[in-house]
């Protein structure tokens, strides 16, 4: 099957779209459901970037998917959302703004009506979006430490994915790596910008070569949650001045800012100028 039935047929929102809304008059944080294929893994990489961000992204939630295939994961995320929306009393505005389902290609045969099925969701105004890795989830792990696109084969011992993971265990932090490891976002969070970089040259690749092996699409929703992030912090800002925040304060703010403008590769903030 041709690449772009897997990868480049992009239906997820842009950050710009998942901006955060207001309600009456309470502003209303991003609402995303991160469904994750992986039981550890995954989870234990959303938690703990949450952990890092907890008062941007209080209304970011992880669930580990109730089952290990694509499809089941898709299924998971849309009835969570209907659960959700149900809670709400069926107001859009109160749901979950997306609901990300996070998967790996690897050998699964559900992967491609997975694909299909969040198609049609969002069709139906289901705002759920694919986040694929091809092979797997580390795939994204390595690309921290540099950029490659040279392709994981199936061995007689391994398959596609644990050929990836075994190259994830050349890199510092990683020897031990298995599949429970829990500080897979501690060890990789200094490299982000980088990260980023690298899986977004690796997705356009892969499409123009007609070649997804290997690709991920992480880097979309990393880039949505530190959005999420950037704008809650540079909302503090006016607040900060006109309650005139001790210095300190605002300068760590300041400080945070920063820091996310320069793993997003965005324009710095012009009114910091005036701290």
């Amino acid at each position: 099957m041709k690449a772009n039935s897997r990868f480049d047929r992009r239906i997820a929102k842009k950050t710009k779209d998942l901006g955060r809304k207001r309600v009456g008059d309470s502003e209303k944080y991003l609402r995303v459901l991160i469904v994750c294929e992986g039981q550890k893994t995954e989870p234990n990489y959303f938690e703990a970037l949450k952990a890092d961000y907890r008062d941007q992204l209080k209304a970011v939630v992880t669930q580990p998917s109730r089952g290990l295939t694509p499809i089941s994961i898709v299924e998971t995320a849309e009835k969570l959302y209907q659960d959700d929306l149900s809670s709400v009393g069926g107001d859009a505005l109160l749901a979950f703004d997306a609901v990300y389902c996070v998967f790996d290609r690897d050998i699964h045969p559900s992967f491609d009506a997975a694909i299909a099925k969040v198609a049609a969701l969002y069709k139906a105004k289901v705002p759920i979006h694919t986040i694929a890795s091809y092979p797997c989830f580390e795939f994204w792990l390595i690309l921290h430490f540099g950029f490659t696109r040279k392709p994981f084969a199936k061995t007689s011992k391994l398959s596609i994915g644990d050929a990836a993971k075994k190259k994830l265990r050349d890199f510092p932090g990683f020897a031990l790596y298995t599949e429970s490891e829990p500080n897979a976002y501690a060890l990789t969070k200094d490299l982000l910008r980088d990260a980023i970089k690298h899986s977004n040259q690796a997705a356009k690749e892969a499409v123009n070569d007609d070649e997804p092996n290997p690709s991920t699409h992480v880097h979309e929703l990393i880039e949505v949650l530190f959005d999420a992030i950037l704008k809650s912090l540079r909302a503090q800002l006016p607040k900060a001045q006109d309650e005139r925040t001790n210095a300190d304060l605002i300068a760590a703010l300041r400080k945070k800012i920063n820091a996310i403008e320069s793993i997003l590769r965005v324009k710095p903030t012009a009114s910091l100028a005036q701290f």
